[in-house]
């Protein structure tokens, strides 16, 4: 097997990733780190710490192959002289989807094939209520 058909074969390994059916957001900033999203056709209102935030910005942007997630978070990872190497991040990658999941704000699926993050700030299309990834400060001690 060639390496391009390897690395063909990790991408469908993982899911894409998308708003869940009939998920629209409203953003709302509590401070400096912290967002709160109301989705209205539930009712309910999301405390987000600043990883939930940068994933589900960049998952409602069209971001949601966990692999350009992934190289997204650390391009835009806050102090760049302590970016977490992929191995690091990728399980709490994990847990943030699986949280946004279980919270119904989003779902695995074929999803749409979206531009890197930069390209997308660029055209204006990232959602201007919510935050921008690469504004999204971590706490300390994040890796």
């Amino acid at each position: 097997m060639t390496a391009a058909a390897a690395a063909g074969s990790l991408d469908t390994a993982t899911p894409a990733w998308g708003l869940a059916p009939r998920v629209s957001l409203q953003w709302r900033q509590l401070d400096e780190v912290d967002w709160v999203v109301f989705e209205p056709g539930a009712g309910q209102m999301h405390a987000l710490d600043p990883l939930a935030a940068a994933v589900l910005t960049l998952v409602e942007a069209g971001s949601g192959d966990e692999p350009q997630l992934l190289a997204e978070l650390q391009s835009h990872w806050p102090g760049q002289d302590r970016v977490p190497d992929a191995a690091a991040l990728q399980p709490l990658l994990d847990q943030t989807l699986q949280a946004l999941a279980a919270a119904g704000l989003i779902a695995p699926g074929p999803g749409p094939v979206a531009a890197p993050l930069a390209a997308v700030v660029a055209t204006g299309a990232v959602p201007a209520a919510g935050p921008d990834p690469s504004a999204v400060a971590l706490p300390p001690g994040s890796p």
